[in-house]
């Protein structure tokens, strides 16, 4: 009897001391990474935090203490080097998180909210000087969390989730110029490191941006925006965006411009699994309407579809590299022009088996129709292409073949041909049919051919 009590005792004690044993451990992994972190350039200016039997609390405030460095950790994660003006930007600016978790040790959550609560120095400083009314508001506005980001965390899965608060806020400055910024309904989840995800979707349902005085409007509108990217394999990487509305305005004294697109689509995947790399991108734009003072176009159903295939790997990676260094010395400038010779120079193919507009409208009376181009471009391998472009750039066309497909509504063709007269000479090459203007152009071994007649 004395053993079973005992017994019962013993995992009563272990279950109550669950929660402890939790907490000790999550807590020694956020000091390790706060650890890292301050190795980065970043400072801790505040560490609270707030404990009861089951849940825990823990509030931070970093300062970027060491722009250089913080940038130099966050190019480790980016394809693209980041811009070095961007120091200015974060160089002593604030950002709060706070953390929020279950104590019991098989507890996989973490609920995560990070948000700015300083501007940088320079920014400051700029922005008290120019309008300190201004400057005020928007510390005030950092100080309420205006702009936040909450995460829920699984530490096991490396799942997330969460949404960026909405945002709807208007000022007048004191030179009478009203700013209005709307964010409504941002929501993302994903996959993998926060900083990098493996995967990455998000949903925005509207952007308003607004900049209005006397003597300028200037507007910009997103409506119901998607986007989702993934790294399938380390050497395969699939994305799309999906929008279902797009609108630009412009105007002041001299002009009155207005853009607006509806239904955008656009995929790109890129593969360098195999031998050489592989990029291909698709998009599509329902209507496209562009509205001036001068003219207006509408457009309906614009497709494309590109291809990139065959490129090099080794010469594309140090193409990335060097472009990733890349600053205003001529000598990195002249290894990336070199860098892309290389690239020339091992071959490649691009390939459009489309680029269409359905139709085009001009003035909302004059109906062009549409074309359709199909292309089929290779630049074969030559490792002498560097010393031809020095010597004899024209002994290069002996690398390039092209197969070319054009087919304009006639409406189209007559109006190029009013709008370049030089152009006529190749008038004779043309196939015309009712509805058609058609060039089927080869390009081989430096001869030129259209529609199966010689170019001479």
């Amino acid at each position: 009897m004395k053993k079973s009590i005992l017994l019962v005792a013993t995992i009563l004690v272990i279950i109550a001391t669950l929660p402890i044993i939790g907490n000790s451990f999550i807590k020694k992994m956020i000091d390790a990474r706060l650890v890292e972190l301050k190795s980065y350039g970043l400072a801790t200016k505040n560490d609270t935090s707030k404990s009861n039997y089951l849940h825990s609390f823990r509030h931070f405030e970093f300062t970027v203490q060491d722009s250089s460095k913080f940038l130099k950790y966050l190019n480790t994660f980016s394809d693209k080097q980041i811009p070095p003006f961007v120091n200015a930007t974060l160089r002593g600016a604030t950002v709060g998180m706070d953390v929020e978790y279950n104590n019991l040790p098989f507890a996989k959550g973490l609920s995560i909210e990070i948000y700015p609560l300083t501007l940088s120095d320079n920014i400051a400083q700029g922005m008290r000087d120019e309008d300190e009314a201004f400057y005020n508001y928007v510390e005030k506005f950092l100080a309420l969390k205006g702009v936040l980001y909450h995460i829920n965390y699984n530490m096991t899965s490396r799942d997330f989730d969460g949404y960026l608060k909405n945002i709807q806020e208007s000022y007048i400055l004191k030179d009478g110029t009203t700013l209005k910024l709307e964010l409504n309904r941002a929501f993302f989840s994903g996959s993998g490191y926060l900083i990098a995800p493996d995967r990455l979707s998000m949903k925005i349902k509207k952007i308003d941006i607004s900049i209005q005085n006397q003597m300028i409007q200037l507007q910009f509108n997103l409506e119901k925006f998607k986007s989702s990217s993934s790294f399938e394999s380390v050497s395969t990487y699939l994305g799309s965006i999906d929008l279902k509305k797009i609108k630009f305005i412009l105007k002041d004294k001299n002009e009155n411009l207005s853009l607006t697109s509806q239904d955008t689509k656009i995929n790109f995947s890129a593969n360098t699994q195999g031998e050489k790399a592989e990029f291909n991108t698709k998009s599509s734009i329902k209507e496209l309407k562009l509205l001036s003072s001068k003219e207006n176009v509408e457009i309906k159903d614009f497709k494309y579809d590109i291809a990139l295939n065959g490129i090099d790997k080794t010469s594309l990676e140090r193409l990335r590299v060097l472009a990733s260094k890349a600053k205003t010395n001529h000598q990195v400038n002249a290894e990336i022009v070199q860098a892309g010779i290389d690239i020339l120079s091992h071959g490649l193919n691009i390939n459009i088996p489309e680029l269409s507009i359905k139709n085009i409208t001009l003035n909302a009376a004059e109906d062009l129709k549409g074309f359709k181009i199909k292309s089929v471009l290779k630049i074969k391998e030559d490792k002498e292409l560097a010393s031809k472009i020095n010597i004899s750039p024209l002994s290069l066309i002996d690398d390039v073949d092209l197969h070319l497909n054009i087919k304009f509504s006639n409406e189209i063709y007559d109006k190029i041909m009013q709008g370049i007269p030089m152009t006529s000479s190749i008038a004779s090459y043309a196939n015309v049919d009712a509805r058609d203007t058609i060039f089927d152009i080869i390009f081989s071994h430096g001869n030129l051919n259209i529609n199966g007649k010689d170019l001479k």
